[in-house]
């Protein structure tokens, strides 16, 4: 039994809603849902993409993995830092992942990306991908059956065989 929080924890509530950020430090949606495995690991988040104020927009699944979590600190750090072609170096690692000896010479975690009032909550997270790539990207469905309406272009239920107004027969 937990009694509290473990250094690197997030909570699933609290990383619903954050925006998500591309390479060129643009936004390019917010996280919707996350998708977790039955042993209860995060396999994927779903990110609404385009639209206006979710009018149009589309579900994108990225892998949790390629989620790089930061605080607005470290994103205006990213952003006084970047070198050519826009990509900033050092990239730090997921939030509780383990620093890798190599990038920053230790091992521990680092880049937690969490707000300094709620340890629980990341201000942001960047992906690789730019807003034209996710806009061009698959959309996500989360069951087969609402991919197959969405192929077929027919997103309404089938329509009744009774006529208006009279009574289905018994």
């Amino acid at each position: 039994m937990m009694t509290q929080m473990a250094p690197g924890m997030m909570r699933g509530s609290k990383i619903k809603g954050v925006d998500v950020y591309g390479p060129d430090n643009q936004k390019v949606g917010d996280i919707d849902d996350l998708l977790v495995d039955r042993d209860g690991k995060v396999q994927a988040v779903v990110i609404g993409v385009g639209g206006f104020l979710g009018i149009g927009e589309k579900d994108v699944a990225i892998p949790y993995a390629e989620l790089q979590w930061m605080s607005n600190e470290e994103a205006r750090t990213a952003t006084n830092t970047t070198g050519a072609g826009g990509v900033a170096t050092p990239t730090p690692p997921r939030t509780g992942q383990p620093a890798t000896t190599g990038s920053t010479g230790t091992t521990g975690t680092a880049g937690t990306g969490m707000a300094a009032s709620d340890s629980a909550a990341p201000d942001r997270a960047k992906i690789s991908m730019t807003k034209d790539q996710l806009k061009a990207a698959p959309e996500f469905h989360y069951s087969a059956n609402t991919a197959a309406r969405s192929t077929t272009g027919n997103t309404n239920p089938p329509a009744s065989t009774t006529a208006p107004g009279t009574a289905p027969k018994q």
